[in-house]
C-alpha cells in the first residue's frame, strides 16, 4: 500500500509538471487612435509607436502593461497592472483624459479561445507566479510570449522619438514668422525635423506660415515621415486651399 500511494503521488506531480499553463491573448488598444509605445513586464513591445498591439501565448495571471504616449508637452507614462484570464482572449482599451495629463486603462472585453485542432506546441515555461508590483519591481527578462501585431503598418520605428513640445513649435514658428523669403522659412522647418518628430496638428501650423501652395504641398510630403501621429495626419488638409493639393497628397501617400 505505501509503495502504491508513493507511485501515484509520484505519478500525480509529474502529470502537474508536464500539463501546460493555459495561455492567454491580450489586445491593447487605444480610444481615439493616439499612438502609443508598449512596455510588457518590463520587455519593449514596440519601439516604433503604434495605436494597436495584440499578445499571443501569455501566460495567464498578473502582468505590467505601460503606456507612453507622446504628446505636445513631452510624453505621457502611464503604468498598470492587468489580469489575464486563462484560455480568454482580453481586449483592453487606454483612454487619455483632457489634453494628456491623464490616462486609464479598462477591460472592455473577454472571450474565450477556441482552436480548431490540437495544441501539439510544446508547452510554455512556467512563469514566475504574480507577486508585489510597483513602480521599479517587475520582471523585466519574460521572452516566453509572441512578438505583436502591430496593425498600423504606417508607424516606423523612429517617428515618434524626440516629438518637438509645446515651446518648441512656438519657437519655430516665430524663427519662421522673421523670415521674409518662403525659401528661408521652408529652410528653417526641414532643419526642424530633420532630427525630431512632430505631432500632425504641429505641422499643419507650420504649413499655414507658407504663402504659396505649392510649398505646402512639398512641405508636406517631406514631413509625413517625421509625423508621429499619422492616423491624425488628415488635419493638415486644413492648411490647403485647393482640393487638388489634398489629392496630390493623398495620392503621394497611398504610394509609399
Amino acid at each position: 500500500m505505501i509503495r502504491l500511494a508513493a507511485l501515484f503521488c509520484g505519478l500525480f506531480f509529474w502529470g502537474q509538471s508536464v500539463v501546460a499553463f493555459p495561455a492567454a491573448t491580450a489586445t491593447f488598444f487605444s480610444k481615439r487612435g493616439e499612438s502609443f509605445q508598449f512596455i510588457f513586464d518590463g520587455r519593449f513591445v514596440n519601439r516604433g509607436a503604434t495605436n494597436v498591439i495584440r499578445l499571443h501565448d501569455i501566460p495567464a495571471g498578473f502582468h505590467i502593461a505601460e503606456f507612453r504616449i507622446p504628446s505636445r508637452r513631452g510624453v505621457l507614462v502611464h503604468r498598470t497592472k492587468v489580469f489575464l484570464e486563462a484560455g480568454r482572449q482580453s481586449e483592453f482599451m487606454l483612454q487619455v483624459m483632457g489634453y494628456g495629463h491623464q490616462a486609464f486603462v479598462q477591460k472592455v472585453a473577454e472571450k474565450p479561445l477556441y482552436r480548431a485542432y490540437p495544441d501539439r506546441r510544446p508547452s510554455l515555461p512556467r512563469y514566475p507566479q504574480p507577486g508585489t508590483y510597483d513602480d521599479t519591481d517587475y520582471p523585466r527578462d519574460n521572452d516566453s510570449y509572441q512578438l505583436p501585431e502591430e496593425t498600423d503598418n504606417n508607424y516606423g520605428t523612429d517617428q515618434c522619438r524626440d516629438v518637438l513640445d509645446n515651446q518648441q513649435i512656438d519657437r519655430l514658428l516665430q524663427s519662421m514668422a522673421t523670415k521674409r523669403s518662403e525659401s528661408s522659412k521652408e529652410s528653417i522647418a526641414r532643419q526642424a525635423l530633420s532630427q525630431n518628430s512632430i505631432l500632425a496638428e504641429d505641422l499643419k501650423a507650420i504649413l499655414e506660415q507658407f504663402q504659396y501652395e505649392d510649398t505646402r504641398l512639398n512641405f508636406a510630403k517631406f514631413a509625413y515621415n517625421a509625423t508621429c501621429d499619422r492616423r491624425n495626419f488628415y488635419v493638415v488638409n486644413d492648411a490647403f486651399s485647393y482640393e487638388t493639393s489634398i489629392r496630390e497628397l493623398e495620392q503621394y501617400i497611398n504610394q509609399r
